[in-house]
């Protein structure tokens, strides 16, 4: 239901794709250091989805964008499918979250870090 780049092949018909978000997560990652100098770069590990009550809410919003969808068509609106993996409206929660984790697992955050580097002498 996103598209992947600008070079996808409807670029030039236009696109129309629902954006679903998950603005309160659950899941946390982690950020620690690579060395002590520091320049160096950090290592982070965002965890996405690795809470388990994050799919909840992102199931629901599917299921919404799905039965929007399924409106559309059946009002004359000529949607052409761009990605075939798109589940079923009614389909199981396994499904579902599976194409939840696929390829269209991003963030929309602004990372903030807000931490003590190295050690306090």
């Amino acid at each position: 239901m996103t598209y992947d780049s600008p070079e996808h092949p409807a670029k030039s018909r236009g696109i129309f794709s629902f954006l679903n978000v998950l603005l309160h997560s659950k899941s946390r990652g982690t950020v620690r250091l690579h060395s002590s100098d520091p320049s160096d770069s950090l290592i982070t590990d965002p965890k996405y989805l690795s809470n388990p009550n994050d799919y909840a809410p992102l199931r629901s919003s599917l299921e919404l964008t799905l039965r929007i969808r399924e409106n559309m068509v059946e009002q004359g609106y000529p949607l052409i499918e761009l990605d075939l993996d798109i589940p079923e409206p009614g389909e199981d929660d396994a499904s579902l979250d599976r194409f939840i984790s696929g390829k269209r697992n991003r963030t929309t955050y602004h990372y903030f870090l807000d931490m003590s580097n190295g050690s306090r002498q």
